[in-house]
């Protein structure tokens, strides 16, 4: 199974987010949603709330899955877990 890794604080998730996961999604296996906890800026909503909202964002895509990761290290855990035979990282860059 190939995995990807999408790490992000998604406060709030927006159609960005979703196009890249979705795509993400015919190209892999599994897209896994690593939705920040505590990342260093104030924030709209909870993880929970975040996560929720990703979840319900994702409903009708199976590929889609959400964890929460509380930091760098948490997000290495998820990494590792993801990686099955290969695995790649969906990030997109902000200027």
């Amino acid at each position: 199974m190939v995995r990807a890794l999408f790490p992000g604080t998604f406060d709030p998730i927006h159609y960005g987010h979703m196009d890249i996961a979705n795509r993400a999604s015919k190209l892999f296996d599994e897209v896994v949603m690593a939705v920040y906890d505590k990342p260093l800026k104030s924030l709209m909503f909870s993880p929970e709330q975040r996560s929720s909202l990703v979840n319900e964002a994702f409903k009708g895509n199976p590929k889609v899955k959400v964890t929460g990761v509380q930091w760098i290290d948490d997000l290495v855990r998820a990494a590792n877990r993801c990686a099955g035979d290969r695995a790649w990282l969906a990030r997109v860059l902000r200027f």
